[in-house]
């Protein structure tokens, strides 16, 4: 399953839990997909900006691993490393949203 399925699932069990608990969605959120939604555009944010050979090792290295799944989770979990660069991806990822979104914008 991708990892965008992945989440939407869990945002919709997320939203059942909060109708049942009487809570609101966001606030079930910050405390458990919010924080792998971060670690998960923080790594895409550090894996486009790898050169090529860099890209090659990523994938060699899960490729050469015995158990994916773990990898995998603990890659995706929240770290202190996704925390630290959350902020500068943030930024940077609003700022290519706007681009994208006025194209004029980006030519001047």
């Amino acid at each position: 399953m991708g990892f965008g399925i992945r989440h939407a699932l869990t945002s919709g069990y997320l939203a059942g839990r909060a109708l049942i608990e009487g809570k609101t969605w966001s606030t079930i959120a910050d405390t458990t997909i919010r924080p792998q939604v971060r670690a998960s555009l923080v790594n895409r944010w550090v894996y486009e900006r790898l050169p090529s050979w860099g890209q090659a090792g990523v994938v060699r290295y899960f490729a050469n691993q015995a158990d994916l799944n773990a990898v995998v989770k603990r890659w995706y979990h929240p770290r202190l490393i996704h925390r630290i660069l959350w902020p500068l991806v943030a930024r940077s990822v609003r700022a290519e949203s706007y681009l994208n979104a006025n194209p004029q914008r980006a030519r001047t």
